[in-house]
């Protein structure tokens, strides 16, 4: 299940959380805006999603009147009125309850680790993109220019929180040649690292390669590392041949996997 899916479960989740359970019509028009997400992505939970979110069966107390015609049920809607409402907030209590549990499982481990590497190739692949067009902002706004490789760990930070709820930036690795370093992003969950470079004047093939040996060897000790995606972005074509980079550092071995994607180049 990819994360594009639990986000939007989530982001229904929340919105469900902010509507009134009574009258039942605001629960209703909530449940018609997520049941194409459930028919689509989450087919397998359809039958107990419709089961949940049915209107319940609202308590209907029998009415009273005088023989002169006064209404004798003021007291008696009052308690009518508050059991409704006590009942829409059990059943959107069950809904919450099953959408946690079912966030619970698409966080439990189902995404593979081929999953997830689609998902970052998509974010690389199309960085450059998302790169220029924040040199085009409308009305008159200042341009986000990507000039140095922080102003890239930034938007592709930004890109990153689309996709994965849990991602830190700037932690450590182990010690390594006596001292540790400090790699870009770790998804924890995903067990994944990242690392970004942007190209500029004297680092060229060799030197971005040597910088790359280093951080897939140091990244190799960290406990929660098991696939290192190095990101160069090279929006100018310095590197001469980025593919043959690509090539020779992307590997895989027992509990450690690493792939190099240098782009647009």
């Amino acid at each position: 299940m990819s994360s594009q899916t639990s986000v939007r479960l989530r982001a229904l989740r929340d919105e469900l959380l902010g509507i009134p359970a009574y009258p039942w019509s605001g629960i209703a028009a909530w449940t018609a805006k997520a049941q194409p997400l459930i028919d689509s992505q989450l087919s397998d939970h359809k039958d107990r999603f419709d089961v949940v979110t049915k209107m319940p069966q609202f308590p209907l107390y029998p009415r009273a009147m005088s023989r002169s015609g006064r209404d004798l049920n003021q007291g008696l809607r009052q308690k009518e009125q508050a059991a409704r409402v006590q009942t829409a907030e059990a059943a959107k209590a069950k809904i919450v309850a099953f959408l946690d549990g079912l966030l619970d499982v698409l966080g439990s481990g189902e995404e593979t680790p081929t999953q997830v590497e689609a998902v970052l190739v998509d974010l690389f692949e199309g960085f450059h993109r998302a790169a220029r067009q924040l040199t085009k902002r409308q009305r008159g706004r200042d341009a986000f220019e990507i000039k140095d490789e922080y102003d890239a760990q930034d938007l592709l930070h930004s890109l990153l929180r689309i996709w994965f709820e849990d991602v830190r930036p700037e932690e450590y690795t182990p010690s390594y040649g006596g001292g540790s370093k400090r790699m870009d992003f770790l998804l924890k969950r995903e067990r994944v690292v990242i690392e970004v470079k942007m190209t500029r004047d004297g680092l060229d093939d060799k030197t971005v390669s040597q910088e790359l040996i280093i951080d897939i060897d140091s990244y190799k000790a960290h406990q929660d590392c098991s696939t290192l995606f190095c990101f160069v972005y090279d929006p100018d074509d310095r590197l001469k041949n980025p593919r043959g980079i690509e090539s020779d550092l992307s590997r895989e071995e027992a509990g450690y996997m690493v792939r190099v994607f240098i782009r647009p180049s």
